[in-house]
């Protein structure tokens, strides 16, 4: 698990023993990524992945696969309408298919500050 973020009272790049964790702060009183944040902090969890490098190469084809598999599932529901088949069933369908997309869109949010924050040499 990698965390990147602010806490009040750090400042500089830390990484933990584990190498599971690492915490990237901007210069006192500088916001992380432009936004205000918390006393307690706003960090950027890296889930799965053990470095910032792995997660930009990860997210990707997770975002990729998830919308896939969205999109599989509305096409899967649409025949199912189609064959008249039980609408409790395509309404489970549809409900897969909307976590898997904002899941994904979670996902490419977390990976465009993720760009954001590396581009201004933070990470």
């Amino acid at each position: 698990m990698c965390i990147v973020g602010r806490r009040r009272g750090y400042h500089g790049v830390r990484q933990e023993k584990e190498g599971r964790s690492l915490r990237v702060l901007p210069a006192r009183g500088e916001p992380l990524d432009g936004r205000k944040t918390t006393p307690e902090g706003a960090f950027l969890h890296l889930g799965r992945y053990t470095t910032v490098e792995a997660a930009l190469e990860g997210w990707p084809k997770e975002v990729e696969g998830l919308r896939r598999f969205a999109n599989r599932r509305r096409e899967k529901a649409d025949g199912l309408k189609k064959e008249r088949s039980s609408e409790r069933t395509v309404e489970t369908i549809l409900k897969r298919a909307r976590k898997a997309k904002d899941l994904a869109e979670e996902i490419a949010a977390k990976l465009r500050r993720l760009h954001d924050l590396k581009d201004q040499g933070k990470v």
